[in-house]
């Protein structure tokens, strides 16, 4: 029997990840070598890293079943953290509307799982740069697609028309702010120091010109990866909450693969929801649709709100008021 690669201690989830991907070569070779020797034998991976002990205590801890995580909300104390009184918005059809509040719980799909292939993508290497430099700037943006998981929010003091017309006129948006969010979130205080598989940040995205370049050494941050996006989504305005899992990267290689496609994390929802508004000019059974599952899942119903666009210029206002001048 060889010797075991010893593992060093980390200080950081991304300085093990860095290390596991330079290693990955290497550490490869030395598996197929004791595989020949008999001395490893190939198991497949399981679909979740929580298993055993760990995923009876998640079940029994889960409101609905062993598929939702509780997690707990760390402030990374960076400028990209939203102030608690932020209004955030998620447009959405009455489907989604309907399974998260099933739940109890928000949906987090990984990076790679995105209609934008170019989600997360690092700000090109300076001019000068080596092939060995791009190439690992390369790899370690197709790595963090697949252990990155994110929930996505609008932020804005009122509705967007822009964000409206996604969805037509038979979606509704959920209004909450971000301390409320983070709160409800926040299902695992007694973590302390926070386990990263078992942590939850959020933060502003920053919208960033293709043309932008920057050292790789600047890119290592694999939270920085999902809080950056090209600037023709500016619009989107987008504050996300951000879920680092090592583990879900099927394999290190030129085209990692995703082991989950996304994971559901418990959430308060009734004390993080501070209005479910209705798309503007929707019909009536939007309206009672709508009522009928807030009521289902305990919701007051005052918090059943039209759009304010519906009612655009003030009745008081007369054409009369207006001075048009001579």
């Amino acid at each position: 029997m060889t010797n075991k690669q010893p593992i060093p201690k980390f200080a950081t989830e991304a300085e093990e990840a860095e290390w596991w991907y330079e290693q990955r070569d290497r550490l490869a070779e030395k598996a197929e070598a004791a595989m020949a020797r008999s001395e490893l034998k190939p198991r497949s991976l399981p679909s979740s890293p929580i298993t055993g002990s760990s995923a009876a205590k998640v079940a029994s801890e889960a409101p609905n079943g062993p598929d939702i995580l509780k997690l707990s909300y760390v402030d990374m104390g960076t400028r990209q953290v939203p102030p608690p009184e932020a209004q955030l918005w998620r447009f959405m059809d009455l489907a989604k509307l309907v399974s998260m509040l099933d739940h109890n719980a928000l949906y987090f799909p990984v990076l790679a799982s995105l209609n934008d292939e170019l989600e997360g993508s690092p700000p090109r290497p300076p001019q000068g740069s080596t092939d060995e430099d791009k190439l690992r700037v390369y790899d370690t943006w197709q790595y963090n697609r697949t252990v990155l998981f994110v929930n996505c929010w609008h932020q804005s003091d009122d509705e967007s028309a822009a964000m409206w017309a996604l969805y037509g006129n038979q979606g509704v948006a959920v209004r909450t702010t971000f301390g409320l969010l983070t709160k409800a979130v926040h299902q695992c205080p007694s973590a302390n120091p926070p386990v990263p598989y078992l942590t939850v940040v959020g933060g502003m995205v920053d919208y960033l010109s293709p043309d932008k370049t920057s050292p790789p050494a600047d890119v290592s941050n694999p939270i920085a990866y999902a809080l950056r996006k090209l600037h023709w989504y500016e619009y989107e305005k987008e504050v996300r909450l951000i879920y680092h899992l090592h583990s879900n990267c099927e394999h290190f290689s030129r085209f990692p693969c995703a082991k989950q496609k996304g994971v559901w994390v418990s959430c308060c929802l009734p004390t993080a929801i501070s209005a479910v508004v209705l798309a503007p000019f929707s019909p009536p059974f939007l309206e009672e649709a709508v009522r009928a599952v807030c009521s289902r899942f305990g919701l007051d119903l005052s918090l059943v709100q039209r759009s304010r666009i519906e009612q655009g210029v003030p009745s008081v206002w007369t054409f009369s008021d207006v001075s048009l001048g001579s």
